[in-house]
């Protein structure tokens, strides 16, 4: 029996190989440098080593191909998902990095190894230990979802983990970009390897779009955390995905990823705002607490709400843009009732994000209420970005919507 060497071009691969290379490197900081030395290596490496990746999808984005013994499709939607994913993956970096705005040092538990709530947890705690590890593994999560959108078999797909309970800038992070990741590999799935059976798929896959807007929506409506809030109202917005992924047609898969593409950003962006809004013990997420954020601090409210109008899907801002979309190109599918769901669950989930932000306006902040932290450069960087490509994806589109509709053709 003969050994046949497996047939991988690694030049069309290597975006997810720059980006587990670099992972690696962190690795090996984690081990061979002093503990004070880390963060300001891993910091630089990690961002670095996403901004190569970047630039390599940009050398191969005319590239269609199938690679690695037919494992990997290289084409048009796994690349923009894959550019999509380093550039969301960089703002999320920046929010892990910051080190000015808790009282420990990070968001993140002093010693892993610690048991909550032990003496070991309280001496690290108030010795300020801060762990450096997230950065490489932050990476290897990042190389994983790069694989999602490009995955060609069934053993390659598999599902994103829930995000909910973890430190807001993973949560942020794990929000966004396992939601392009994973509805990248759906849309494969669907588009590509059961192409062939929509007839049978469509309407199951129509019934779970509508199950998931409406409970979204009214779960999302009873919430009086903002962090619950935001993390069900996604369960709404990967609804509003899967309407696009129904239509089965160019039109909805190009709305689906200009959908995932403006989602990520907006997402990253309302939690790095929540970031900001604390008190005593940390971050304050009670909706009550950001009662007269208009008056105490103008800005950190219009950005907010530029992000929750986004989210609602408020014109001139990136999510109308999405939503039209997606909604136009399941209509043109003839799925009607999908739409009308669509644009109800739209009105519903426009109540909760609009009343936070007549919170903020119209209401007297309480005297001993929660204080916004001034913005350190890495959450400024973070909420710069994404509130550009918000704004702008929301008043000029249409640069976005030619690259990605030119890209919207999967290879087979």
């Amino acid at each position: 029996m003969n050994f046949v060497a497996p047939v991988i071009n690694y030049s069309q691969i290597l975006p997810i190989l720059i980006v587990l290379g670099t992972a690696l490197l962190g690795v090996i900081v984690e081990a061979f440098f002093a503990r004070d030395r880390r963060y300001q290596i891993q910091v630089p490496l990690s961002i670095a080593g996403l901004v190569v990746a970047f630039l390599w999808i940009l050398k191969i984005h005319a590239t269609t191909a199938i690679t690695a013994e037919s494992a990997v499709a290289i084409d048009g939607p796994a690349l923009v998902l894959q550019g999509a994913i380093v550039i969301l993956g960089i703002a999320g970096l920046l929010l892990i990095a910051e080190r000015k705005l808790d009282s420990a040092g990070d968001a993140f538990a002093a010693q892993a190894a610690a048991i909550p709530g032990s003496e070991a947890e309280r001496t690290a705690t108030l010795a300020k230990l801060t762990q450096t590890e997230v950065f490489p593994l932050t990476l290897f999560a990042i190389a994983g979802m790069m694989l999602f959108p490009a995955a060609n078999d069934l053993v390659t797909m598999f599902v994103a983990l829930v995000y909910q309970g973890a430190p807001t800038p993973v949560t942020a992070f794990m929000a966004a970009c396992t939601k392009v990741a994973a509805f990248g590999a759906f849309a494969r799935l669907f588009y590509v390897g059961l192409s062939g059976a929509r007839w049978d798929w469509r309407p199951m896959l129509t019934v779970i779009a509508i199950v998931t807007m409406v409970l979204g929506a009214l779960w999302a409506l009873t919430q009086t955390d903002i962090k619950r809030m935001l993390a069900y109202s996604s369960v709404a917005h990967s609804g509003f995905i899967l309407t696009g992924i129904v239509a089965t047609n160019k039109a909805g898969l190009s709305g689906t990823l200009f959908y995932l593409v403006t989602y990520g950003f907006t997402t990253i962006g309302a939690f790095a705002i929540v970031t900001l809004v604390r008190n005593a013990s940390g971050e304050a997420t009670h909706i009550s607490g950001y009662a007269g954020l208009g008056k105490r601090s103008p800005w950190i409210a219009a950005l907010l709400s530029l992000f929750l109008l986004a989210l609602a899907g408020i014109p001139l801002t990136s999510g109308f843009v999405a939503k039209f979309a997606v909604f136009s190109a399941a209509y043109e599918s003839g799925s009607t009732l999908l739409v009308i769901f669509g644009v109800l669950t739209s009105a519903i989930a426009a109540f909760f994000y609009i009343r936070l932000i007549v919170l903020m306006y119209f209401q007297d902040p309480e005297e001993s209420g929660p204080t916004v932290a001034a913005a350190p450069l890495m959450t400024t960087a973070a909420i710069a970005l994404c509130a550009t490509v918000t704004l702008v994806l929301g008043i000029l589109p249409n640069s976005l919507v030619h690259v990605i509709d030119a890209a919207s053709r999967f290879v087979f």
